[in-house]
């Protein structure tokens, strides 16, 4: 099984990296080998998981350098040398401020929305599942994620902006298919969630009602003990197991992995 899956959103604040960094986790932990690629300059998503290197250890080279050169053009370094390795079958790279200056590099060059598809062909014989956080906005970085993933999931939380900016992250994922031939799948995954509110019973029918199949039925309530997780450089599976928030991770990721095994599109493009 290889998969690509990029986790996008225009509006900040709807757990992307959250959601990120434990299906990274969750997926390692089931047996898979997993790429958690940080595509945000802002780099949370690698902090929370891996912190500064040490003292004495050599830093990995920056995504930004390996995405600057097309691996079709010859020369260059793999994306293999950026990586730093987690947890048993789970590595990280990017989330570093030179992210932001790689973008504007790569509007001028022709075909640079195709970088990280070009570098992650051959990733099946290293990962199994490619996770890419991307940043909180519809430019370059997220639009070369969606190229190169098979799989777009987008944090929606219970606000209006969210749904704004979901359906401007929609919109966009069809544009760029009309343009580059591209075809990938495309989910909501509910976020910030508060489980047993009435409100929460009418917001998820509410965007069922809109996004009909393409909204996952599994999500992530809303808990101070991410927020805790993060400030510790852990997730939930390592700080509260048992914890609800850390059983809808499991199980999210469990659906997710049965998704995938199963034949067929499950929801009609």
């Amino acid at each position: 099984m290889e998969r690509i899956v990029a986790i996008a959103q225009q509006k900040g604040g709807c757990g992307k990296t959250t959601l990120a960094t434990h299906l990274a986790w969750a997926f390692a932990a089931s047996g898979r080998r997993v790429l958690l690629i940080d595509l945000d300059p802002q780099g949370h998503a690698r902090s929370w998981l891996a912190g500064s290197p040490s003292r004495g250890e050599p830093a990995p080279v920056a995504l930004a350098e390996v995405l600057e050169h097309s691996p079709l053009a010859g020369g260059g370094t793999t994306i293999g040398r950026a990586v730093v390795s987690i947890a048993d079958g789970l590595e990280v790279v990017g989330g570093e401020l030179s992210l932001a200056r790689l973008e504007h590099h790569l509007v001028a060059r022709p075909g640079g929305i195709e970088c990280l598809a070009e570098h992650l062909a051959d990733a099946a014989r290293r990962w199994e599942v490619v996770i890419i956080d991307t940043p909180p906005a519809l430019g370059l970085l997220t639009s070369s994620a969606v190229i190169a993933a098979g799989e777009v999931l987008v944090p929606l939380s219970p606000d209006p902006y969210a749904y704004q900016g979901a359906h401007r992250l929609m919109t966009t994922v069809e544009h760029l298919e009309r343009e580059t031939g591209h075809r990938s799948r495309r989910y909501l995954v509910p976020t910030l969630l508060r489980r047993g509110e009435r409100l929460t019973g009418e917001w998820l029918a509410r965007a069922r009602a809109q996004w009909g199949c393409r909204l996952l039925p599994l999500g992530l309530r809303r808990s101070v003990l991410f927020d805790r997780a993060a400030a510790r450089g852990r997730v939930l599976a390592q700080t509260a197991p048992r914890a609800p928030a850390g059983r809808d991770v499991q199980a999210l990721a469990d659906h997710l992995l049965e998704r995938w095994d199963r034949p067929g599109e499950a929801c009609p493009r």
